[in-house]
Formats: structure tokens, C-alpha cells, sequence
């Protein structure tokens, strides 16, 4: 086990920080990101995220030179994939041949990696790997690991989302491989629902409503920008995320995850999913909250119940920085 680490999650208007020594948290920190630092979810210079992360970390006095970096969506490729028995050489090899429905490019561009969740015997009694595979552009890691060494640290590890989200998670005992664990992570430029079986990712969804969808309507109701407008949905400035038009974004988000758990009970009849851990920056909003569990029909908890050994947090810090915090784990 590493023994201190600073797990980093880089969202589109602030970043999460969390310091792991030997396995236990000491330190979660969050800042709003400079403006225009990141657009349409990209980093507009990465100079400039290597000198603010150095600045964050001496503000508050973060000195593990190792990082791990929760890799946003839209740069990587996961998927859940079967492969035959073999040694990690060959299946390092073979790795990327599994993601040629996805890059269309020379795979030499990218790098790859895995988790075992699993193995599983097969109807002919053989046994097969399970996986969740990964693949994201040498390019980016490159930048990011420019931009952390700027900012005097190291990055040793990257995680997906769903890998990050993953590792909260407790290691499925014997009989226990098929509990079912849903989250719903309120981000900012979408909402994702991630339902797992133990560890194995079964079911994941998109929907293109986020908490930017939240500062638009925010900034038509107050006549402000969007940047004034995400510090009003931040505060919740003369109660503004009760107004009938934010409502009304709520009963949408809500509708759109209810038909993707709808989706999944009926493709799984056997499923008894009936909670969901809420995460992200959305997961903050009561009222945003009550529609969801009233429309999914889902008792909502806090990653909080996942995370004994992080009693630091509480219900609302533990719903920000759980993805930061996944990063971290190894």
C-alpha cells in the first residue's frame, strides 16, 4: 500500500482533493477552479492547472508527492469484458484488441489497463476472467502528468469514474457476489447511473442533464451570468434552487434516471435493488434529492455507509469527495 497519497478529482467548476496515510483519510479539500480553466469538460491549459493544484496544496499544506487522478468520462473507454484464463503478460497483449469498437485510431496512441473483478466457470467447466478494461489516450496522461509535476507532485495512478467508484465498494465474500449497489452521480455537465453486482459494473446510463443545465436556469432567473449563477446555486442566493423553473429541471432529471432503473429491473427481473448511493455536486440539493427518491421509488443513502474508516465526512462531504476518495484507493 502507498503510504500517503493525494487523490485528485478535477470537476468543471472546482476540484476535490483527499490525502490517503496508509490507507486512512486526513485531509479532503475543495476549491472553485480558476474560470474558463475548463470548458466543455477539457483543460484549457494545463500550465495553468499544474501551477493552481501547486498553489491549492501548499495553501492547505498537502505534501504527498504521489497522486492519483480520477480521469474525467469523456477521456477514457471502460467496459466490462470476459477473457480466457492467462498469465497478465498475455493478457496485456490481447487488451487492446478488445476496445476495436471504440478506437478507430492506432492503439499505439493509447494506453491500457485492467482489473480482475473476478473469475467464473463456464457451462464446459473451464474458467474465464472477468474484467473492467480501460483505455485513454498517452497524450492526456502525458499532460497531466506535465501539469502535477509543476505543481511539484507525481501522479502514480488514473482511474475512470466507475473504477473509482468501484473501490468504495467491500469485496464480495462467498454467496455474496450478486449484492447490487446503484449509484447516481449528479455532475455537472451530466448525470450517470452505475449499477454494480459486487463489483462487476452491469448497467450504466448518461443522461444529459447536469448541474450546468442548473446554472442556465439559475442565470434566467436572477438575469446574471453563468459563472454568477453557479455561486448562486452554490449558496442557494435568496433561496433561488426552489424556484418553479429549477422544480421543474428536477422533475426531469428525476424522470430520465427512473426510466433507467426501470430499464434495468426489467432486463433483470430477478433484481431487488431498491437503494442508491447519491454522489456528486447535485447530491447536495435537497429538493433535487426527494424528487429523485420520489420518482425511482429508491431509498437514497450516502457513500458515507460505505466509508466506516473515513468518519471524517459527513453525509454531504462524503457524496463530493467519493470519487476523489476511489481514486486514491488501491
Amino acid at each position: 500500500m502507498t503510504s500517503s497519497i493525494i487523490g485528485i478529482d478535477i470537476g468543471t467548476n472546482e476540484i476535490k482533493l483527499v490525502v490517503l496515510e496508509k490507507g486512512r483519510m486526513t485531509e479532503a479539500v475543495r476549491e472553485r477552479l480558476p474560470r474558463d480553466l475548463v470548458q466543455n469538460g477539457q483543460i484549457t491549459s494545463f500550465d495553468a492547472l499544474g501551477e493552481f493544484i501547486g498553489t491549492v496544496c501548499k495553501e492547505h499544506k498537502l505534501s504527498p508527492k504521489k497522486c492519483a487522478l480520477l480521469l474525467p468520462n469523456a477521456l477514457n473507454y471502460v467496459r466490462h469484458i470476459t477473457m480466457p484464463m492467462m498469465k497478465e503478460s498475455h493478457l496485456r497483449l490481447n487488451l487492446p484488441y478488445e476496445f476495436h469498437d471504440f478506437i478507430q485510431d492506432d492503439k499505439d496512441k493509447y494506453v491500457f489497463d485492467f482489473a480482475v473483478l473476478g473469475t467464473r466457470t463456464t457451462e464446459d467447466g473451464g474458467e474465464v476472467l472477468e474484467l473492467m478494461a480501460a483505455a485513454a489516450k498517452k497524450e492526456v496522461i502525458a499532460n497531466y502528468t506535465s501539469a502535477l509535476r509543476m505543481a511539484g507532485k507525481k501522479l502514480v495512478m488514473v482511474k475512470p469514474a466507475v473504477m473509482a467508484l468501484a473501490d468504495l465498494l467491500p469485496i464480495p465474500e462467498e454467496g455474496e457476489e450478486g449484492q447490487e449497489y446503484c449509484f447516481i452521480n449528479l455532475g455537472h455537465s451530466s448525470t450517470r447511473v452505475h449499477i454494480f453486482c459486487g463489483r462487476d459494473l452491469v448497467a450504466t446510463k448518461v443522461i444529459e442533464y447536469g448541474l450546468q443545465m442548473l446554472d442556465q436556469v439559475v442565470a434566467e432567473e436572477k438575469g446574471v451570468d453563468i459563472y454568477i449563477a453557479s455561486t448562486y446555486k452554490e449558496s442557494n442566493y435568496e433561496n433561488v434552487l426552489e424556484a418553479e423553473s429549477c422544480q421543474n429541471l428536477y422533475h426531469a432529471i428525476a424522470v430520465e434516471i427512473m426510466r433507467a432503473i426501470n430499464f434495468y429491473r426489467f432486463n433483470h427481473p430477478e433484481s431487488r435493488l431498491s437503494d442508491a448511493y447519491l454522489c456528486g455536486g447535485g447530491a447536495k440539493i435537497k429538493s433535487l434529492a426527494d424528487i429523485i427518491a420520489e420518482q425511482t421509488e429508491l431509498t437514497l443513502l450516502s457513500p458515507a455507509l460505505l466509508l466506516e474508516d473515513y468518519a471524517m465526512l459527513n453525509d454531504g462531504d462524503a457524496a463530493l469527495f467519493a470519487c476523489a476518495l476511489g481514486t486514491a484507493m488501491e
